[in-house]
């Protein structure tokens, strides 16, 4: 709870983690600035494509069968 905490404290404050920044100087971005340039839409297409070919062409037949407890004349009896 304490990690959780803390990583909202950072990322809502905008705190570096890593070195300051140097004036003039390309450093490494703030937590603020590295979660504002997610681009969730970009990463689910990205996600999607990536792992489209896994996904069979034409879905499986799907057999559907009666669960053992729903059988007539078979009694069920709790484990507990």
């Amino acid at each position: 709870m304490l990690a959780t905490y803390n990583e909202k404290l950072l990322v809502g404050n905008g705190m570096v983690i890593s070195p300051t920044k140097e004036a003039g100087v390309a450093g490494p971005h703030s937590m603020r600035e590295m979660v504002q340039n997610i681009n969730n839409e970009q990463d689910l297409y990205r996600f999607i494509t990536d792992h489209s070919s896994n996904v069979p062409p034409t879905p499986a037949e799907i057999m559907y069968e009666k669960n053992s407890v729903r059988l007539p004349g078979i009694k069920f009896t709790p484990m507990c």
